[in-house]
């Protein structure tokens, strides 16, 4: 929308911005860490009113393109990321994956965040959008640009992938409470 940004937001737009924005930041804050999230949630509804004229019609079309536009932005915040990690890296020649695993470690301490940012790439984001920002199997597909079936694939190896660890963290607990 090409409008002036001092212009009130139209009805419409304010309507979706509040039936949206807490699940957005909810996806954002998994997806990127809670102090990256406030930037990501006004990134994506700032995209999202520039473009607000070619928005499509339909509340469940309207939450997935925007869930879309807050994808892209995670995945713009993911790649700016690893720049600065790859810059830092060079910087200080530092070997690039313990650094990444440094700061991996040090962000993530709890084994549930640990698990989930094991899993490869595109079973992660399925996770995120599904259970982490509720959007329905059909809504997420169409974010991730996949089929409803492809996406179903991804959730479930997900959470076999999850079970797994589970599983696996358990009996190491228990051998280690035996000794």
């Amino acid at each position: 929308m090409d409008s002036d940004s001092d212009s009130p937001p139209p009805a419409p737009f304010d309507a979706h911005f509040r039936e949206e924005v807490a699940a957005v930041r909810r996806y954002a804050a998994r997806a990127a860490g809670d102090a990256n999230a406030d930037d990501i949630v006004s990134e994506t509804f700032a995209i999202a009113w520039r473009k607000w004229d070619v928005a499509p019609e339909g509340p469940g079309a309207r939450r997935s393109w925007t869930f879309k536009i807050a994808h892209n932005v995670v995945a713009h915040h993911h790649r700016s990321e690893a720049r600065r990690f790859r810059l830092f890296n060079r910087a200080t020649q530092i070997n690039s994956d313990r650094a990444a695993d440094h700061a991996v470690a040090v962000a993530l301490d709890d084994w549930a965040e640990r698990a989930v940012a094991a899993l490869p790439l595109r079973e992660r984001e399925a996770l995120a959008l599904v259970v982490f920002a509720d959007l329905t199997p059909k809504e997420a597909a169409a974010v991730l640009g996949c089929s409803p079936s492809a996406l179903s694939s991804r959730l479930s190896r997900a959470r076999q992938r999850l079970a797994e660890q589970h599983f696996g963290q358990l009996e190491t607990e228990r051998e280690g409470a035996g000794r």
